[in-house]
């Protein structure tokens, strides 16, 4: 709980791994489903459980939330200027 407080992608759902089988119906399995944790352990083996109750559209960020991080801070992106 608070990794996730400590940063996490806007609309995530935090649901700890030792806690997945219990909330797998909270997923939908027709759904994407991006899986991520701090720097990518957990996150790899949340998917394998998925992976494993049938969710087909798994995406795991193997680098986690620094991996995320990492890329943001050197992403040059466009910026909008409101007039």
């Amino acid at each position: 709980e608070s990794e996730f407080m400590a940063g996490h992608v806007d609309n995530a759902i935090n649901i700890p791994l030792a806690i997945l089988d219990k909330r797998l119906n909270e997923l939908k399995k027709t759904e994407t489903c991006y899986i991520y944790c701090r720097s990518g352990y957990r996150s790899m083996i949340a998917a394998s459980i998925l992976s494993k109750h049938s969710f087909n559209n798994i995406i795991n960020i193997k680098k986690g939330y620094e991996g995320i991080i990492d890329i943001t801070r050197t992403c040059c992106c466009p910026k909008t200027i409101n007039q």
